[in-house]
């Protein structure tokens, strides 16, 4: 009976300790939260940046595009021009070879009038095949210029889808970072668990592969950082978590979404299709902690 206090003494002890080391993880998962939304914000900043600029670059091949189909039409028309005006020569030619073998006699009386007849018929018609090489030259100069403009500007555009690709796989090593460094399961038995991490890295790896999904597999980067996006959501899954497919479903004006509604014509009557996930809706073990956040389709 005596050794009972000292026990109960040291089973308090222990616990205190426990509390004291939950209570140091909690606080550093809190500082590692901030650094990581900190980060997150720079990144979005710097994605936003560079979404700009691939606008920007958007619009002058559209630019370029239309000045393109502007110069063929032209190139077109010229041949056509070119076409006419050949005949139109050709059955002057024959004409004139028709009146000159009719005017022999005429002509004999003075040869030299015929000669100088002859010799500015040749030139006219040298004149304008020259005009006509000379204004099918340029064109084909302009369009070799534009299409070398294009080419740049593809360029340009796949650097910096090759750039948001490094900065997105930089977020993905600190997610996995954070993942590896925080025990999500371990959490008492009595109290509800703290899923801001979770939802911090659910939604950075959304916005991730909305990015990927607007790049061509060609960018380098592209399939591996869609692995590894893919990887974490499922080595969330395996803790609990859950994410419904949503991207493609039917959406009804009853369901727990915010929804941001865009009219489509092209949808058949009454249709309301999700075309867009901004925020996944996130599930743990059957509650929902997060509701998804989408654009909706639709069509009156």
């Amino acid at each position: 009976m005596a050794l009972c206090p000292q026990t109960l003494f040291a089973q308090a002890s222990q616990d205190s300790v426990c509390v004291q080391q939950l209570q140091q993880s909690v606080d550093e998962l809190q500082n590692q939260i901030l650094s990581l939304e900190k980060t997150n914000a720079s990144n979005a900043a710097r994605i936003n940046s560079l979404e700009q600029s691939i606008s920007r670059l958007s619009s002058t091949a559209e630019e370029n595009r239309v000045a393109t189909q502007q110069l063929s039409s032209d190139f077109t028309q010229s041949k056509e021009d070119f076409s006419s005006t050949a005949g139109r020569l050709s059955a002057g030619i024959d004409d004139v070879t028709n009146n000159l073998t009719n005017a022999t006699s005429v002509i004999r009386k003075n040869s030299t009038l015929g000669l100088v007849l002859f010799v500015i018929l040749l030139f006219l018609l040298a004149a304008a095949v020259f005009f006509f090489f000379k204004k099918l030259f340029v064109n084909n100069s302009s369009l070799s210029k534009l299409q070398a403009a294009q080419d740049e500007l593809q360029k340009v555009q796949k650097s910096i889808q090759e750039e948001s690709v490094k900065l997105d796989s930089k977020m993905v090593d600190i997610l996995q970072n954070q993942i590896a460094k925080s025990d999500i399961e371990k959490t008492a038995p009595a109290a509800e668990p703290d899923h801001s991490l979770v939802i911090s890295i659910v939604n950075e790896v959304a916005r991730i592969e909305q990015n990927l999904g607007n790049m061509d597999t060609s960018v380098r980067g592209v399939s591996n950082l869609k692995n590894r996006a893919a990887a974490i959501i499922a080595s969330l899954k395996s803790k609990g978590y859950e994410f419904p497919k949503l991207l493609g479903e039917r959406f009804s004006d009853g369901d727990n979404m915010i929804a941001t509604m865009e009219l489509d014509e092209s949808l058949p009557t009454g249709t309301q299709i999700i075309k867009r996930v901004v925020k996944p809706q996130v599930m743990y073990k059957g509650k929902m902690i997060q509701a998804a956040d989408v654009v909706v389709a639709y069509n009156e």
